[in-house]
């Protein structure tokens, strides 16, 4: 068979040798909790602000206008956390050059530590029940939430 026309010499490569590859360097445990700690920095006056106007509203309602309110106020404290997580993922991921899906969720599982601390300190667990299903109710929140926001602050970064 022919053989292809020889084209110019290219300049040799060189290939890493086994022993001399280099690890990528871990990344700054900083950045997920900054990043946590910009959803409780969010989270809470959103939180604050939806109590004071639930409270408004049921000042002198019934017990089950209040009972709904509560639910409705337990959804929207939800809701406020999930929009916290995803803008905290996504500084994470936006700002954090060597950001990896993992680092957002990190900063998911720092914001719900943190609330957790919070939680114990203020001895808001005694209904046991009651605190394991917030408990196992935010930390899935937040670490679904932070994920997709770091994915998406991750197609705003600049060298992408």
């Amino acid at each position: 068979m022919c053989e292809p026309p020889m084209q110019s010499p290219s300049p040799k490569r060189r290939l890493p040798v086994v022993g001399n590859a280099q690890e990528p360097e871990p990344s700054p445990m900083w950045w997920p909790l900054l990043g946590g700690i910009v959803i409780l920095g969010v989270w809470v006056p959103l939180a604050l602000v939806m109590m004071g106007l639930v409270r408004k509203w049921i000042g002198n309602a019934t017990n089950a206008q209040a009972s709904s309110a509560l639910m409705l106020l337990a959804l929207l404290l939800l809701g406020a956390f999930a929009l916290s997580c995803v803008l905290g993922g996504a500084l994470v991921g936006r700002f954090f050059e060597r950001a990896r899906p993992s680092d957002s969720t990190k900063a998911g599982l720092w914001a719900w530590s943190f609330i957790m601390l919070f939680a114990a300190l203020g001895n808001a667990f005694r209904p046991v029940f009651v605190a394991a299903v917030v408990g196992v109710s935010l930390l899935a929140e937040a670490l679904v939430f932070a994920r997709l926001g770091g994915k998406w602050g991750r197609r705003k970064h600049p060298s992408t």
